[in-house]
């Protein structure tokens, strides 16, 4: 392996953990964003009892305390859920980013390895021509 191929081996490893890296950073995100959802989907499908059984004063008003906490709650929800999807799209930025840089050297190195191949390959035929010119060159000269 060349310099050059060390040094691109060395810059491909280390793109490869920041790839790996962010990966796993989205799909954290991803997951903490499925989690605020459901919890958004629990509070929202809670269905509020009927207040015409309500008779007391005292049940009524604990009634309307308990349905503004789950509103404020919700609206809590919501927010963080907001939040939580902002912070996934920036994930996946990163990944992407991460990803394609990623790509961009094993490209990069893989077409290195191409042309050392192409390059060795041409050596070896010309060795060969060589080596067969001078069989025939034998086999022409009289001895």
């Amino acid at each position: 392996m060349t310099g050059s191929s060390t040094g691109l081996a060395t810059v491909a490893r280390v793109r490869g953990v920041r790839e790996q890296d962010s990966r796993l950073g989205l799909h954290a995100a991803l997951r903490q964003e499925h989690e605020a959802r459901t919890y958004v989907e629990r509070l929202r499908g809670g269905a509020p009892a009927p207040v015409s059984g309500l008779t007391r004063r005292t049940e009524f008003m604990a009634h309307r305390i308990q349905q503004q906490l789950r509103a404020d709650a919700l609206a809590q929800a919501r927010t963080e859920l907001q939040e939580l999807e902002l912070l996934s799209l920036s994930a996946r930025e990163h990944w992407r980013h991460d990803h394609v840089r990623l790509a961009a050297v094993t490209q990069l190195i893989e077409r290195q390895e191409t042309a050392r191949r192409h390059e060795r390959r041409r050596r070896d035929d010309k060795t060969m021509d060589e080596i067969g010119a001078q069989l025939w060159q034998r086999q022409r000269t009289p001895r």
